[in-house]
């Protein structure tokens, strides 16, 4: 909704100068509030179910290693449906049925930003792959709070941990004249100048290596976090 709101206030004017400028409103709020929102919609509901004993209660009834497969596909799955939603329906909006009207992305806005390169090739598959690369971002943030949840049994952790890990990696490597290697300018590739798309899977593998840093605590430590649930 956000883009719909800034296009009423504001019109078509010199700022919404293409329907592209419009589309990158949504990386700006995706990119600000996308992690917290991830991690509030499946992370901070499903830990009630280790704070008011449902494992304890279902052990005996539900094979506890399926049960804990399926929430961890369910903590990848429904926050990445999400976002892709919202991506599209920014995207729609703003190629579609907003103030500029039907405008699919072309050659012409192949030097936007990254992953703008694709519009050279067709537009459809520049909102494929950009609805695409936030879903999985989305998976990434809610499986790291995931893991941390089912690590540590705290709530406040999993909630916290990940949100302090993006914003500390973008503060450090941003000092560091890096920032085409932040979290933040891969999930909003609006925010610096185009670079190779290459770039912005750099810091998509410090999350996956983050992922398997907990995969591998959770598989060593198996018997005392089965003591937590």
């Amino acid at each position: 909704m956000a883009p719909t709101l800034v296009a009423a206030s504001m019109g078509a004017g010199s700022i919404l100068d293409s329907p592209m400028t419009l589309f990158s409103l949504s990386f700006e709020i995706q990119a600000l509030i996308g992690p917290l929102l991830v991690v509030a919609l499946y992370v901070v509901p499903i830990s009630e179910q280790f704070t008011n004993g449902w494992f304890l209660y279902t052990r005996t009834r539900q094979d506890l290693r399926h049960r804990l497969l399926a929430l961890t596909l369910h903590s990848a799955a429904v926050p990445a449906a999400v976002m892709m939603a919202a991506t599209l329906l920014a995207a729609l909006y703003a190629f579609g049925f907003g103030p500029f009207g039907a405008a699919l992305p072309g050659p012409g806005s192949s030097d936007y930003a990254t992953f703008t390169q694709l519009t050279a090739a067709s537009g459809i598959l520049y909102v494929a792959v950009v609805v695409m690369w936030q879903g999985l971002w989305a998976a990434i943030f809610s499986l790291v709070a995931f893991g941390l949840l089912l690590l540590t049994g705290r709530r406040a952790v999993a909630f916290a941990v990940p949100l302090v890990l993006y914003w500390v990696d973008n503060a450090v490597i941003s000092a560091a004249g890096l920032a085409s290697f932040r979290s933040v300018s891969s999930v909003n590739p609006f925010t610096v100048t185009q670079s190779p798309i290459w770039t912005a899977a750099v810091p998509l593998l410090w999350w996956i290596g983050i992922l398997v840093v907990l995969a591998t605590l959770l598989h060593r430590w198996r018997g005392e976090v089965a003591t937590l649930l």
